[in-house]
């Protein structure tokens, strides 16, 4: 009976061990699949696919956070909301900054549900975009917004001056640009100088594409006018050694059409970009 009963006790205590695996793996397998039928599920596939272990993600929505932050295991993933008292206040301006000094980059999930977080969500990209580099700028679905900053400096820039007339439109005086050695899966930064004509329709967008030297398109931003003065180019993580140009225009949203240079051609080059 003794010898009984110390076998049951081994036995027992491995049942529960499979019966905790079993319910580790129910809830991985139901979280997996309430993801997969999600919009979040695009902005996990999306930081999985370009994230380095230090980025940083910032979410705005505790539902969202939920959501994803399980699935960044390797990332720093922060709840940023209203309720998180003043977030114009010293102490909250203290930890954002804090925050964002411990990353080279940071993703922000903004939620714009109801129109309610305008003024909030302006703030955080506002903060970015006056010392970082933007990357990425998309909607995911109709309520929410996935953004991607660069928040150091290269070390050097070199200085494109380039005076290019886009339809007497708007004009791109210049072009500072990155010349940090880069690797795939790192920033190409940019800081970009316009100069609007008086008459101008201020509701353009820019895009800048970076080319192969058999002009095959490798990576690209496309974005509001009021968003062109500095941006970074998300270089895919495959993206092979070699030399590169840029190539930046200007269109119209709404109807898809560019503005053509004095020459005819619809972007402006610059070539040089170096990978290794």
């Amino acid at each position: 009976r003794r010898i009984r009963r110390w076998l049951l006790i081994p036995l027992t205590l491995v049942t529960l061990l499979f019966a905790c695996l079993g319910a580790v793996a129910f809830v991985r397998d139901y979280e997996q699949q309430r993801l997969a039928d999600s919009p979040q599920r695009h902005v996990v596939d999306r930081i999985r696919a370009a994230a380095l272990p230090d980025d940083g993600v910032v979410i705005t929505s505790r539902e969202a956070f939920d959501a994803v932050a399980p699935f960044l295991p390797e990332q720093e993933v922060r709840l940023y909301t209203r309720d998180d008292g003043e977030f114009r206040s010293e102490a909250f301006e203290a930890q954002w900054s804090s925050f964002v000094a411990r990353h080279p980059r940071v993703w922000l999930l903004l939620d714009y549900a109801g129109g309610q977080n305008a003024d909030w969500t302006a703030h955080l990209t506002q903060s970015l975009g006056q010392t970082g580099y933007l990357t990425l700028d998309e909607w995911v679905g109709s309520e929410q917004k996935l953004a991607h900053y660069a928040t150091t400096e290269p070390s050097a820039f070199r200085t494109e001056e380039l005076g290019a007339d886009f339809g007497g439109a708007l004009t791109l005086r210049r072009v500072k640009v990155d010349e940090d050695a880069l690797q795939a899966g790192e920033v190409l930064r940019l800081r970009l100088r316009w100069r609007m004509a008086a008459a101008a329709d201020a509701d353009l967008n820019v895009f800048v594409h970076l080319v192969s030297e058999q002009g095959q398109l490798t990576a690209q931003q496309d974005v509001p006018l009021q968003a062109a003065r500095r941006l970074g180019l998300l270089l895919p993580p495959a993206l092979l050694p070699g030399s590169y140009g840029l190539r930046i225009g200007v269109y119209d949203p709404e109807t898809g059409e560019r503005f053509l240079l004095p020459t005819g051609e619809n972007a402006i080059g610059i070539e040089g970009i170096e990978v290794r």
